[in-house]
């Protein structure tokens, strides 16, 4: 299709996500929330969601969303209590 490298780098964005807070435990931080690691997440699900607008699929639009906002709500927790 024509936006399939939407979700290949939307994919790519969920892969790496969890590399920041594997090191921020790797070094003994297990209270800590990696903000890159949600950065990386809210990218891929902000992609994710554009390449199902882009190729009408709705049960990928519907999560991806939702787990965008989660991600956003996360966010504002994070900054508000830091």
């Amino acid at each position: 299709m024509q936006y399939d490298w939407i979700g290949y780098l939307a994919g790519f964005f969920y892969i790496i996500c969890y590399i920041p807070q594997i090191y921020t435990l790797h070094h003994g931080k297990t209270d800590k929330l990696n903000i890159y690691m949600i950065f990386l997440q809210m990218l891929g699900a902000i992609g994710m969601t554009i390449y199902a607008i882009l190729n009408n699929l709705m049960p990928i639009i519907i999560l991806n969303s939702t787990g965008a906002l989660l991600l956003i709500v996360i966010s504002y927790y994070t900054f508000k209590n830091s």
